[in-house]
């Protein structure tokens, strides 16, 4: 039998009325009970030049 591992594929997008800091701090705490659920990563997309997308280029 072959091991499966299971990562998380998110995209952070901006809230109207929400610190940048409280966006990134959410996605950290999940992050953290992603790993202690024992996902095997988190990957966060980026969007060059879009206007949502949050994470750097």
């Amino acid at each position: 039998m072959i091991a499966q591992s299971f990562g998380i594929f998110d995209h952070i997008e901006d809230i109207p009325g929400t610190p940048t800091s409280q966006l990134f701090k959410e996605r950290l705490e999940l992050i953290k009970m992603a790993d202690e659920a024992g996902f095997y990563g988190y990957h966060l997309a980026e969007h060059h030049g879009g206007e949502l997308c949050m994470a750097p280029a």
